[in-house]
């Protein structure tokens, strides 16, 4: 177990803390990850949902939904097969945001990469911190991408395929879906099927139609949808999705 961990105040009034607002149980297993007694400076470590679900008191059901809302605003990555989870920025905060050669924690970190799984997990790390943190390695070809996030994490279960999907669904109009590409491949995240049918699922619990559920996407930078979130909204009346700039 760690000694201690750095929870920087600013996380309430940055990009992410402002889109977790209102979430109660997204915040808390923020801070949560932020500060588990499973968890490393690198921010990549084992902690199955069912920890997560036990040690905040919010329950499987809460935990998966808040995992999944957290993956949607980019705050981390779950890998299902291997229930570990990488909070992206969390060794800026832990460590640093660059380290100069010769720094003496840099040995620590290597010791920490020889360790570290899955591949692709540890691909995603050296991807974002290898030159800043002078690893010397570039980031190894992904064997396994990690599930998309647009969805809540499933139990495990055998191997999955994905589809891509390239060309605009039935009714989502040309410049709304190269919006919501553009999106999605800015946050290293594919559309797949299951993304799609996820979103088309959520937007039909408020009678909206997919292409609205899209440009509110784009409009507040969202990976993913969920009704709960717009259904009191302006957005979710008619034609509330174009009341601002896409």
């Amino acid at each position: 177990m760690r000694d201690y961990s750095v929870v920087t105040p600013a996380f309430w009034i940055g990009d992410t803390g402002k889109l977790l607002r209102g979430d109660a149980n997204s915040q808390l297993l923020a801070m949560y990850l932020m500060s588990s007694p499973h968890s490393t400076m690198t921010g990549v470590f084992h902690c199955p949902i069912l920890y997560m679900a036990h040690e905040t008191g919010m329950g499987i059901e809460g935990a998966t939904k808040a995992l999944a809302r957290l993956s949607e605003v980019g705050f981390c990555e779950y890998d299902e097969a291997s229930e570990v989870v990488f909070v992206t920025r969390m060794a800026s905060f832990q460590i640093a945001e660059v380290l100069k050669p010769g720094d003496n924690r840099i040995l620590g970190l290597k010791k920490e990469l020889a360790k570290m799984a899955p591949a692709h997990m540890k691909a995603k790390f050296l991807a974002i911190y290898s030159v800043a943190f002078c690893l010397g390695e570039e980031p190894p070809k992904d064997p396994k991408p990690a599930s998309p996030s647009g969805g809540p994490p499933k139990p495990r279960t055998g191997s999955r395929t994905r589809t891509l999907v390239e060309a605009p669904p039935e009714g989502v109009a040309e410049q709304v879906w190269a919006d919501f590409l553009k999106l999605r491949k800015a946050k290293k995240a594919p559309v797949t099927e299951t993304v799609i049918n996820g979103i088309r699922k959520e937007a039909d619990k408020i009678s909206m139609p997919l292409n609205d559920a899209l440009a509110i996407c784009c409009k507040r930078g969202w990976q993913g949808f969920d009704a709960d979130w717009v259904k009191n909204t302006a957005d979710a009346q008619p034609g509330g999705a174009f009341a601002g700039a896409i």
